[in-house]
């Protein structure tokens, strides 16, 4: 096939970014269960690095794939870590550079018919709370 790519995850560190939107009242209100939610997170993420045939596997079969193609596909992201979480959510860390190459990229290429929005806000707390409570679970 040819073509040309401008960017994949393996090049370009955090273009493709989790992520979680809700009102900025909300996260202040529920912070502590946004935190619990992120810290699930984590222990998803350590179970990905750990035990990846068996996570694989579970998330193939609810994709209706094998393993093996679920396997290929996740192959190609750039994966975070605890140390790349705590660089992107430092006051004014990597997510901020990040959105501004995610709104930069959308504002060049408009196929997708709308002007991005540049109000949304990056609430670091619950995250950085996760990070600084974040254990790995102990393998059974």
């Amino acid at each position: 096939m040819k073509g040309n790519i401008p960017y994949t995850t393996k090049d370009v560190n955090s273009l493709v970014i989790d992520i979680l939107v809700t009102r900025s009242g909300l996260a202040k209100e529920k912070q502590a269960e946004l935190t619990q939610f992120i810290l699930a997170w984590f222990d998803i993420m350590h179970a990905v690095k750990t035990n990846p045939t068996e996570v694989f596997a579970k998330v193939a079969e609810q994709l209706g794939q094998t393993g093996a193609d679920f396997r290929a596909d996740y192959g190609g992201l750039k994966k975070g870590d605890m140390a790349m979480n705590r660089q992107m959510f430092a006051r004014e860390g990597g997510l901020v550079e990040a959105k501004a190459k995610i709104l930069a990229l959308l504002r060049e290429d408009m196929r997708h018919g709308r002007m991005p929005r540049e109000d949304l806000g990056i609430a670091g707390e619950p995250v950085n709370a996760a990070l600084a409570q974040w254990k790995p679970l102990q393998a059974k």
